[in-house]
Parts: structure tokens; sequence; C-alpha cells
């Protein structure tokens, strides 16, 4: 039970889920510009699927299925 006032610390398994979940994020975050390169390209927004159109599908690609084999593996799923 949680005293009132009393500080709580993550303990490192909570740390580095928290970080593994930024890493995962920040490396496929361009995976919702595709549904919208028309939008984005007429505006004049440049997006990674707009500047690179097929290195960032090629990239995004790669990143899933690293993420989902290192993660299975990392976390021992199975």
């Amino acid at each position: 039970m949680r005293v009132p006032g009393e500080t709580s610390m993550l303990d490192h398994i909570s740390l580095i889920a928290i970080l593994l979940s930024g890493l995962t994020i920040f490396t496929t975050i361009q995976m919702q510009d595709f549904p919208d390169i028309a939008g984005d390209a007429a505006i004049g927004r440049i997006t990674f699927p707009i500047y690179a159109p097929e290195f960032s599908r090629w990239v995004t690609s790669g990143a899933m299925v690293a993420w989902s084999f290192f993660l299975g593996r990392f976390w021992d799923i199975g």
C-alpha cells in the first residue's frame, strides 16, 4: 500500500519498457503519413513517404519486422 505523500520509483523493467516503446514509436511514426500523401503534397508538406516513397516503405516494413522479432525475443514471448 502506498503512503500518501510518498514518491515511487520505476523499476528497471518499467524503464526498459518505456524506452523500447519510445524507440518503437520513433522508428515507425512515419506510418501515419502514408494514408494522406496526396493531402500532404497538396499543402506542400514534405514527409518521409513524399521525400523517399520507395525507401520509406522498405524502411517501415523492415522496422516493423525487426521490432516484432526483437521485442518477441527480448521479452521472451516465445
